[in-house]
């Protein structure tokens, strides 16, 4: 397997090579089953000592409605012009369409924005990185936007409401905004605990060490909270939530310290999917990614509370069906705190890149069960100048690549929008 990598680098809206490796060297052909990394980064909150436990007045917080994720989504028209199917969209009119077509498998390119300023990914209150412990922006296809949320530590004040905030990319616009905040306490951190349902564009959060959801409809502009999640929840922190279109649901997977509850919501209740005392993984940090092109959940990893000092690296799948599958341990660090995680749109394989300028990615490919080292020659760390990871990551099926948001601080200059097309 060969590959080029090049660099490019956006000017002014112009693509300007900024570096290439023309030697046509074969790619790492590394191939892990399982294995296990005794290493990792410590979470570094407060020296390791547990995170305080979010701030239990929720004054702002809107009650809801128990509806169905999907109770929107209306149909479509599907008509047809002089007999002939309707045209594709014109996905390359935007920046992010033209970027994304001018890329080769391997390539990667800054994209320029208008709104990243450098305090855009900064909190409200002192200028902390919301994209901490969070390795997830999520894609809503329906109406073409990226979501960030997150809280930050704080430099002076520590954790609290202040500290959070939720933005947003628009392609059609190429512009970052701040849509209407939520109106409640995300928590210390967001973690994997944002989705988006793919059939209508509803944007959802779960609150830290709560069984409670809520619901952004951007049709409204408008938060509404979910029924609470009453099937075996166990109190967990920092668990994992994503959006599984072929079984219509919301799914909330978290790890009681004895066992692995999923549970799903849907037609406007929540409802137990799956339970195993078998899965081996983290109570806390756990990652999670949805591949639409498999139609796949992969999951697992985190650390083990009291905060082990040894990131996971157990991956599982989820299917359709609810059934959970044990794959191939990843090679390194699979968790929210120390590796960037998405799937390739292309391909569906899970991606995972650790953290710092890293030179290689790791893809699992569920068909055949491996892992593979990938080359990676983007000049882009995932870290900022403290070596705190501060990068999200998601894939845009519509596009065939992946957006890569990096916070460093507001003070720094190298925060960047990258666009890495996999495969």
């Amino acid at each position: 397997m060969k590959a080029s990598r090049f660099w490019v680098g956006v000017v002014g809206g112009a693509l300007a090579a900024c570096g290439a490796d023309d030697s046509g060297s074969d790619v790492e052909d590394e191939v892990v089953g399982s294995s296990s990394t005794d290493g990792g980064a410590a979470d570094g909150d407060d020296g390791g000592a547990p995170e305080p436990d979010p701030d239990p007045s929720d004054d702002g917080r809107t009650e809801g409605t128990d509806g169905d994720p999907g109770d929107d989504s209306g149909e479509g028209e599907s008509g047809s012009t002089g007999g002939e199917p309707l045209p594709d969209p014109p996905e390359t009119e935007s920046a992010l369409g033209m970027l994304a077509e001018s890329l080769q498998p391997g390539e990667c390119a800054q994209l320029s924005t208008e709104g990243f300023a450098p305090d855009l990914l900064a909190s409200f209150n002192d200028g902390g990185s919301i994209t901490e412990f969070t390795n997830e922006a999520v894609w809503d296809p329906v109406e073409r936007r990226i979501y960030v949320v997150g809280t930050a530590r704080g430099f002076s004040a520590g954790y609290g409401p202040d500290n959070q905030k939720l933005v947003m990319y628009d392609v059609a616009t190429n512009a970052w905004s701040l849509p209407t905040q939520p109106p409640f306490y995300v928590g210390f951190h967001s973690y994997d605990h944002a989705a988006v349902d793919v059939t209508n564009g509803d944007y959802f959060v779960r609150v830290v060490h709560e069984p409670t959801v809520h619901r952004y409809r951007p049709s409204t502009d408008s938060w509404e909270m979910l029924p609470q999640i009453a099937t075996g929840y166990g109190g967990g922190c920092c668990d994992l939530l994503e959006y599984f279109p072929e079984m219509d649901s919301l799914v909330f997977i978290e790890h009681t310290g004895s066992q692995v509850e999923v549970s799903g919501f849907s037609d406007g209740a929540w409802n137990t999917i799956a339970i195993s005392d078998e899965v081996e993984m983290g109570t806390f940090h756990l990652a999670g990614e949805y591949s639409p092109a498999l139609g796949l959940l992969y999951f697992g990893g985190g650390q083990v509370y009291p905060y082990d000092e040894q990131f996971g690296n157990e991956v599982y799948t989820l299917d359709a069906q609810g059934t959970i599958t044990r794959a191939a341990d990843a090679p390194g660090n699979f968790d929210v705190a120390s590796a960037v995680t998405v799937t390739d749109p292309a391909s569906g394989n899970l991606l995972v890149l650790p953290s710092g300028a890293s030179s290689e990615l790791w893809a699992y490919d569920p068909m055949a069960d491996t892992w593979e080292a990938q080359d990676f020659s983007c000049p882009f760390s995932t870290v900022n100048d403290y070596g705190d990871q501060v990068t999200v990551a998601t894939g845009i099926p519509e596009y065939g690549v992946i957006m890569l948001v990096k916070h460093d601080t507001p003070e720094q200059t190298n925060n960047e929008v990258v666009v890495y097309k996999h495969g």
